[in-house]
């Protein structure tokens, strides 16, 4: 099981596969997320190794794929767009974190933010232009100074990163999508 940094969305699935195999009570699955270095941030992964069912037997279970298949870069920066709102909107007071998962929501958006970009990048083929990856890049490190900045709780420099993206987005798209 893989995902991009091993320490989120991989634990979070070996976890379930290890309920499913009866290796693991919901405890030790949830013991698997602390030990892989599972942020808190990701309140519905946590969510939902702690609650998972395991399935009766008779159930059907989803064909895995080894590879799933990528989205067109529209689709991507529509993407984008709803997480880069979504965060404006919880972030209106660029609050610091909380200890409190409930309480975190401007740091789950930054960071969710920031993967969508990052992944963005990763996805980018010879085709683009290489000012287009440049703002990219520039978007990417920006959401994750937010992110960063509210997690370590200064709000004031989550702010000055949140200008910076807006600055980045708004030049992006004035030369792309306007």
């Amino acid at each position: 099981i893989h995902c991009h940094h091993g320490h989120h969305r991989g634990p979070a699935a070996a976890a379930i596969a290890c309920r499913i195999e009866g290796t693991a009570d919901a405890d030790r699955a949830v013991q698997i997320m602390v030990i892989a270095g599972t942020s808190r941030d990701y309140v519905g992964l946590w969510r939902d190794v702690a609650t998972f069912v395991v399935p009766d037997d008779d159930v059907p279970l989803p064909r895995l794929v080894e590879i799933a298949p990528s989205e067109s870069m529209a689709a991507v920066m529509a993407q984008i767009s709803r997480r880069f709102d979504r965060l404006e909107t919880s972030s209106a007071a660029m609050r610091p974190s909380s200890a409190e998962p409930s309480y975190d929501r401007p740091a789950q958006d930054a960071l969710l933010l920031h993967e969508t970009l990052h992944e963005a990048i990763r996805g980018l083929t010879s085709g683009y232009d290489p000012k287009f990856r440049k703002w990219l890049v520039q978007s990417d490190d920006a959401a994750k100074g937010v992110y960063d900045s509210l997690r370590s709780g200064s709000a004031d420099t989550a702010r000055r990163h949140f200008k910076a993206l807006q600055q980045s987005c708004t030049q992006c798209h004035k030369a792309y999508r306007n």
